[in-house]
């Protein structure tokens, strides 16, 4: 079978993706001492790649740049795969969302919402909650807030800025991504 220009472009935009992700998570991040919080631009980059890339491929570079970033900048707190599967979870979720898709500010709250409620909420905090062998209600507790504002900066962040890079995306996808 041969190898289409569109997958050799979406291998190296997933590439772009990853380092990027790596970038965002480690590089220009906060990270609470006790483990349970971590306040990063990782959602944009997860975002934007679920939007150009689609559902696979940003499932694929969202969970290896948490798992080369975990692998290249170690962490004092032990590697849990459920915080990648999440990651994974991100990605698929907005590409489900995104891809393909007309720009619009109601889809984009939808896959945020999905995302907060999934993968942050849910997988994360019980991630979290065994690594540190806290009940999941208590973690949730704790991670509520943070999350919250999370959830509320990349909404605005990330709709922002897919309305800014709507033409340049768009110009990508007739030119490089969609041709044999």
């Amino acid at each position: 079978m041969p190898v289409k220009r569109q997958d050799i472009y979406k291998l190296c935009l997933a590439g772009l993706f990853i380092a990027m992700n790596i970038a965002a998570a480690r590089l220009l991040s906060y990270n609470h001492p006790s483990g349970a919080i971590r306040i990063s631009p990782q959602f944009i980059v997860v975002g934007l790649s679920g939007w150009v890339l689609g559902p696979a491929w940003a499932m694929s570079a969202a969970m290896m740049g948490d798992i080369l970033g975990m692998a290249i900048f170690p962490s004092p707190h032990p590697f849990l795969p459920l915080i990648a599967v999440a990651a994974g979870f991100r990605g698929w979720i907005y590409g489900a969302f995104l891809y393909k898709r007309k720009i619009s500010t109601l889809r984009n709250y939808a896959a945020i919402f999905t995302t907060w409620i999934i993968c942050d909420l849910a997988i994360t905090t019980y991630a979290v909650a065994r690594m540190r062998g806290f009940p999941f209600h208590i973690q949730l507790f704790e991670r509520l807030l943070p999350t919250l504002i999370m959830f509320a900066i990349s909404m605005l962040t990330l709709t922002a800025l897919m309305h800014a890079l709507k033409k340049p995306i768009s110009y990508m996808e007739g030119n490089f991504l969609h041709e044999s």
